[in-house]
């Protein structure tokens, strides 16, 4: 494990995260706290890595998704992000190597897997294992292409109606209507109940059934 108080570098890495997330509430105070803080902790490596780090987007948005949610698997960053395996998997060795992540648990062969290695979930020092089973729980179902089907048509439902109309509910059949006017490949009852839970249990609205 890591020896939280040694790296440095990780929590100067949250400070800058929280610095983003709170950019407009009183910018020039946390600047001044960002500052003293690189000045009584950060060494010349630090900074250089910061910069590194911070200077390629990509990297950012990755190390941002692990700051924000804890742990997360490859597959987890391709399809939240929009990244190349290829891509993923650098980053997550520089990462890694950095002690900025580390694994948590490899994920259990899934039983129609044809073989091939199996996905580690990876988790930053201070995750806890709320944060590691909600990683393990979001790899299992964006395998599936019926859940990614259903998710996508939530978000697309949810820009062109809820959210333009400020709804805070909606009805299983105003969504199974929905899903046949898109035509998916899948039956559409199947792909209407997976939207309901996402759009209820993730995007708190209330599902009428």
């Amino acid at each position: 494990m890591l020896k939280f108080e040694s790296n440095s570098l990780y929590y100067l890495l949250r400070f800058v995260r929280l610095v983003v997330r709170l950019r407009g509430i009183n910018p020039k105070l946390i600047h001044e706290e960002l500052d003293r803080l690189l000045l009584k902790n950060a060494t010349n490596l630090n900074i250089i890595q910061l910069g590194e780090i911070l200077g390629r987007e990509d990297l950012r948005k990755i190390l941002y998704y692990f700051l924000d949610y804890g742990a997360a698997t490859s597959t987890i960053l391709q399809q939240r992000l929009k990244l190349d395996d290829s891509k993923v998997y650098r980053y997550l060795g520089k990462l890694k190597n950095l002690d900025i992540i580390e694994p948590a648990i490899r994920m259990p062969s899934e039983r129609r897997s044809k073989g091939g290695p199996r996905a580690t979930v990876y988790k930053v020092p201070d995750a806890d294992i709320v944060q590691v089973n909600d990683a393990i729980a979001l790899h299992r179902k964006l395998l599936s292409p019926k859940y990614r089907v259903a998710e996508e048509l939530s978000q697309i439902l949810l820009d062109e109606y809820i959210e333009p109309r400020g709804l805070k509910e909606i009805t299983k059949r105003e969504i199974l209507v929905f899903v046949k006017e898109r035509k998916v490949l899948f039956v559409a009852g199947d792909i209407a109940e997976l939207m309901a839970r996402y759009l209820q249990h993730q995007r708190g609205i209330k599902v009428w059934r």
